[in-house]
């Protein structure tokens, strides 16, 4: 079975073909260089997820047909993340990793400098 998971903002009902665009086109065929023929998983943040197979790569997104649908899990451990604000692209790489991981939500926290930190008065 894949480990490799792709956010959808919004995965459509029956469907039997999704395409992939933009940064989540991107990460599959560059970075996780995946090849046609493999298996994907597709979720929404909702709970909802497809197990899939890449069927075309193209230049600007990727075609995928769907396999099956998963039946939301309502067992499983919600995770929450709670993270101290740090600089713009710092934080994107933060919240693209824990969406990776399955984070189900982000709390922004304002976190005080640590003494050794702070500007001398």
């Amino acid at each position: 079975m894949t480990a490799n998971q792709f956010f959808v903002p919004a995965l459509p009902e029956g469907a039997i073909c999704i395409f992939l665009e933009g940064e989540e086109h991107r990460h599959l065929a560059r970075v996780a260089r995946v090849r046609r023929g493999e298996e994907v998983w597709l979720f929404d943040g909702r709970g909802r997820r497809v197990l899939a197979r890449v069927e075309k790569i193209e230049a600007g997104r990727t075609k995928v047909a769907v396999l099956r649908e998963e039946p939301p899990d309502r067992t499983r451990t919600r995770i929450v993340l709670a993270q101290a604000l740090v600089e713009a692209k710092k934080l994107e790489a933060v919240l693209e990793k824990a969406t990776e991981l399955g984070c189900a939500d982000f709390v922004p926290v304002i976190s005080p400098l640590p003494p050794a930190r702070r500007r001398a008065g």
